[in-house]
């Protein structure tokens, strides 16, 4: 799980999750889309302005 917190504009950040080629979801939905990680675990969450998102990873 990565929470994204964003206190002025839109926002993102890169992280590396130690989960090569997964999945993620918005579990608030202020980010519709879908995020995977690349082969080595890295991904780029966004944050909406003003806002929180908290990513988990998508149960098949």
């Amino acid at each position: 799980m990565a929470v994204l917190l964003s206190n002025g504009m839109d926002g993102t950040k890169n992280m590396e999750t130690g989960a090569p080629n997964t999945t993620y979801f918005d579990i608030t939905v202020h980010i519709a889309e879908l995020i995977t990680t690349n082969d080595d675990g890295w991904v780029k969450l966004q944050c909406k302005a003003n806002s929180v998102s908290v990513w988990v990873p998508k149960q098949d």
